[in-house]
């Protein structure tokens, strides 16, 4: 990790090609959503815990307004309609969205948990085509989903 900037090009002389990232403090977040093409999104916020892989193994659900709201801009800009998880850091200076992956998110299962039905929610807005009920979308602050590390399928005979 650089602290400076003349660690920073010493770095890039020895290695030109580096992918470089910023370094970022604070808690890492998960946003699982739900968007409309010209309408609202849903947001389901998820404090990523404990990772491993890149998978949240242990997310517990949190309410952030102003987050929330971020996000949904983001997206709007983006012009996407569907799943999706806005992934970011809470760091002093405020959130940082750093990555939008086009699908649901690997905690994604705490939604329905936490009461706000995601995915179910999402579901019945495509067979009904309603929009989204963003203002009735709600769920539980708090509520918290722990993985195991290891998940192993064992026959319906032996268990």
């Amino acid at each position: 990790m650089c602290r400076t900037p003349e660690e920073m090009r010493r770095a890039l002389r020895a290695c030109p090609d580096a992918l470089v990232q910023e370094h970022l403090v604070g808690p890492e977040f998960s946003a699982d959503c739900v968007s409309d093409a010209d309408g609202p999104s849903l947001v389901h916020l998820r404090l990523r815990h404990r990772t491993r892989a890149g998978m949240s193994t242990v997310t517990e659900a949190f309410t952030d307004a102003d987050l929330e709201k971020a996000i949904m801009r983001v997206l709007g800009d983006l012009r996407f309609a569907g799943p999706s998880c806005v992934q970011g850091f809470l760091t002093p200076e405020g959130p940082r969205l750093t990555e939008v992956n086009v699908r649901f998110g690997g905690g994604c299962a705490l939604s329905q948990f936490s009461g706000g039905g995601l995915v179910q929610t999402y579901l019945r807005a495509l067979v009904s085509g309603e929009p989204l009920p963003a203002e009735n979308f709600r769920y539980a602050a708090g509520a918290k989903l722990v993985r195991p590390l290891d998940f192993q399928y064992i026959p319906e005979e032996l268990s």
